[in-house]
């Protein structure tokens, strides 16, 4: 046989071994997507069990489907189970929890490629989550995000409610930012979207009652207000058992005030009265409660006012004053402004004009300071969320390139293939070597682009974390108190601790690496701020390491703190003495070890407690930045938590002891 039907023999079984390997690599794609498609399918039929489930069972049950097949093996599937579980946690109330399974969740689907439904339901869940941090921006750019997303694409794999649900979760955000055209349309999509068959009557009844509601603050048009609120009350005749009547009572009392029908609206604000009184009494009440309650008692006074009836409008403004005085924790600053508004209008009716004068006043402080906290907070909110599109783009890039490294480590393993089948054995060997060192490079190449995007994920949930803006408010709250009772002194001092606080702790969030004496000081501010806020309920030491060395160690910024803040929040903060936190800092090689003392109840105690349990988020991300340290030094970490009760009898609260790996300045 000569060399050239040799060689044509072996070009032909090449060929043919090149069309029975990517027939085989087609089939397990195909294979692949069926047993996806037959999973989710199966895991549709789960959430339907899973909704009759209380929060508990739903916890428990949910849990156990990750490590079930055929879910286990799935990342989208994996994904999907990840937001029942944030969902069973959201009704639960446990925010940690959620945040921990959204990421979850969030990081199976960045590698995925279409499910535009599961990216819906994760833009849905972000949403809630700043719902209930009150983060009104942010939940207003997730809820759209999602609304637009499902209502782009006409064959999303969503069911009606879900749909519904989250155009009307839109159309209340909108119309909290006095969106209200844009909440309407939204709303008007969700009622089309329930316009079938046994459809949810508690749906219906709220997507009628957003938009009588819309209609009604927005515009003069009463009678489109009044057109919804009828088809409200056919829904709580037909469907009692399923529609609260109260939200239809709510939406006829402010009519009938805005159409000065002031005796209609009496009788509904009395209806109202009743049921919160009935709300307020049950067991754990929610704080929205009192807020209705309260708001019952100023609406009613300011309609007795309106008809004439003077001493019924004094009657229900003393209730609401009381009202005020001793549940003023659960009210909020809109609480106070429209009881002020009512105040004044009584005044001015009743012709004490001194008093309407001085009520007049206290409003337009309460206004300012209003306006000024929310447009702080919306300052803020627009930042994070800023940052949070810039991070967004920038993972995008990087998902990117890693797909784009594993399409070239899949190309290059086909040419490897077609290479060694249709070469002789010297060149074959020669290409082998070749593609084996480039797809080494790529791997690595993948690798370092995968260590990089987890480097930028931690970072930004750690600027988060970070001098949290309720802290500032806190702070800045503390100061206004200090101004108002004339303590000059003490105001001074704590702005000046506060300002070096910030200034340190904005300069070493900048810093990968900082000297432990510039992380001390920082430290040191901190606790000094802190026990000015607890009216010096505490006092506090810091060991520091000795030797000249000290001065130039280098650590990574902000790691001490969040154990010392839970020591504060958790520690002597329930102390039922004076407080003592001890901070010990000591050098062991190329280590430093630090012990973080206080005399607070200790663990048990504190898990006792209803909010007991929850973590928190510094410290876990704290404890992730030494996990990620470690592996990079290739040294064993320590983090350890310590109840000092068991380790003496006599002794009271929480040691926490951290080993941090250590550089070396110049």
């Amino acid at each position: 046989m000569s060399f050239i039907n040799i060689y044509d023999l072996l070009k032909q079984v090449s060929v043919m071994l090149i069309l029975v390997f990517l027939s085989s690599c087609e089939k397990k794609i195909m294979d692949k997507k069926q047993l996806r498609s037959d999973a989710l399918e199966s895991l549709k039929e789960l959430e339907k069990e899973g909704q009759i489930l209380s929060g508990d069972e739903q916890t428990v049950f949910w849990a156990k489907s990750l490590t079930q097949k055929p879910y286990s093996g799935d990342s989208v599937i994996m994904a999907r189970i990840h937001y029942r579980l944030a969902g069973a946690y959201y009704y639960k109330g446990e925010l940690d929890s959620i945040k921990w399974h959204m990421r979850m969740a969030w990081d199976l689907m960045e590698a995925q490629e279409g499910h535009p439904e599961m990216m819906a339901l994760l833009y849905y869940g972000e949403g809630n989550m700043a719902t209930i941090e009150g983060n009104l921006h942010q939940e207003n750019y997730y809820f759209n995000h999602a609304s637009q997303l499902i209502f782009s694409d006409s064959l999303i794999d969503l069911t009606p409610v879900q749909i519904a649900s989250l155009y009307m979760a839109t159309a209340q955000s909108d119309a909290r930012l006095g969106q209200y055209k844009q909440a309407m349309e939204w709303n008007r999509r969700a009622i089309k979207t329930l316009e079938y068959d046994m459809a949810p009557a508690a749906l219906q009844f709220r997507a009628f009652r957003q938009l009588a509601n819309n209609y009604r603050i927005s515009s003069d048009d009463t009678d489109s207000a009044y057109h919804y609120m009828q088809k409200m009350e056919v829904l709580s005749r037909r469907y009692p058992d399923q529609v609260n009547p109260r939200f239809l009572y709510d939406e006829k009392a402010h009519y009938f005030a805005k159409t000065e029908k002031l005796d209609s609206a009496v009788v509904y604000h009395l209806k109202l009265l009743e049921i919160d009184k009935e709300t307020v009494a049950s067991s754990n009440p929610h704080p929205s409660f009192f807020s209705n309650l309260f708001r019952d008692y100023v609406y009613l006074s300011d309609s007795y006012l309106k008809l004439g009836k003077q001493e019924l409008a004094y009657q229900y403004m003393q209730q609401a004053f009381r009202f005020l005085e001793e549940e003023e924790k659960y009210l909020t600053d809109a609480d106070y402004v429209l009881y002020q508004q009512v105040l004044v209008d009584y005044f001015f009716f009743t012709h004490q004009y001194e008093k309407a004068y001085q009520a007049y006043g206290l409003l337009m402080d309460k206004n300012q300071k209003l306006y000024e906290n929310e447009y702080a907070q919306s300052i803020a909110e627009m930042s994070t969320i800023y940052q949070l599109q810039a991070n967004e783009r920038h993972i995008l890039g990087l998902n990117r390139q890693v797909l784009l490294a594993e399409s070239k480590l899949a190309h290059n393993r086909l040419l490897l293939v077609i290479s060694a089948l249709s070469a002789l054995l010297a060149i074959a060997i020669v290409v082998i070597l070749y593609i084996g060192r480039k797809q080494l490079k790529l791997k690595e190449e993948k690798e370092k682009v995968q260590l990089q995007k987890s480097a930028i994920e931690l970072e930004q949930r750690l600027l988060r974390t970070q001098m949290e803006p309720h802290f500032i408010f806190n702070s800045l709250s503390a100061l206004q108190s200090y101004i108002r009772i004339e303590e000059k002194e003490k105001a001074l001092r704590y702005l000046n601790k506060f300002s070096r606080l910030l200034r340190n702790s904005l300069e070493l969030s900048r810093e990968s690496q900082v000297p432990l004496e510039d992380e001390i000081e920082t430290l040191e501010y901190y606790l000094e701020l802190q026990r000015m806020r607890y009216d010096e309920s505490f006092e506090f030491k810091i060991h520091k390491p000795t030797g000249e060395d000290a001065l130039h160690l280098l650590i990574p910024p902000m790691l001490i703190q969040p154990f010392v803040e839970n020591a504060i929040l958790h520690g002597v903060a329930n102390a039922t003495g004076q407080g003592m936190i001890t901070v010990s800092l000591s050098l062991h090689k190329e280590s430093l070890y630090v012990s973080i003392v206080d005399n607070g109840p200790g663990i048990k105690a504190v898990k006792q407690k209803p909010d007991g349990k929850q973590k928190s988020l510094s410290t876990t991300i704290s404890r992730e930045r030494l996990e990620i340290l470690a592996r990079a030094k290739g040294v064993t970490i320590q983090v350890t938590i310590l109840d000092r009760h068991d380790m003496d009898s006599t002794l009271t609260g929480t040691q926490v002891e951290l080993v941090i790996p250590l550089e070396r300045g110049f």
